[in-house]
């Protein structure tokens, strides 16, 4: 008899639950529902969000400093940002302390990087 309340009591939380999930969720995105980006702005709000990786490095040496600066490369039309970019991407490799080489995990999809890190290596 006990049990079969706390049953009903727990189906009921879960029921209740579930229901305010709905409702929240259907509450928020009927409001919230954008066009979808063009090219160009996407491109804007990948720059940003790469860019403020960097920023936010304060001119320190990271894995995630470089993969910002690769994922602008092809982002970049300018020549001159272009070069700026790329220098900034050897100069950011180079101050990489051997500890930081020798620990630098790689993703599956991320070559290039482990042919920079090793390049840089030999330096």
């Amino acid at each position: 008899m006990l049990s079969s309340i706390f049953v009903r009591f727990k189906t009921g939380l879960s029921y209740t639950a579930i229901l305010s999930a709905l409702i929240m969720s259907g509450c928020t995105l009927t409001g919230q529902q954008q066009q979808p980006l063009t090219p160009a702005e996407k491109a804007q709000v990948e720059m940003k969000q790469f860019q403020k990786v960097i920023d936010d490095a304060n001119g320190q040496a990271s894995l995630d400093v470089i993969r910002a600066y690769i994922g602008l490369e092809p982002l970049i039309t300018d020549p001159v940002l272009h070069q700026q970019n790329i220098d900034d991407t050897w100069l950011t490799l180079t101050k990489l302390t051997p500890e930081q080489r020798r620990s630098v995990v790689i993703k599956a999809d991320e070559k290039y990087i482990t042919r920079l890190v090793r390049f840089t290596q030999h330096l």
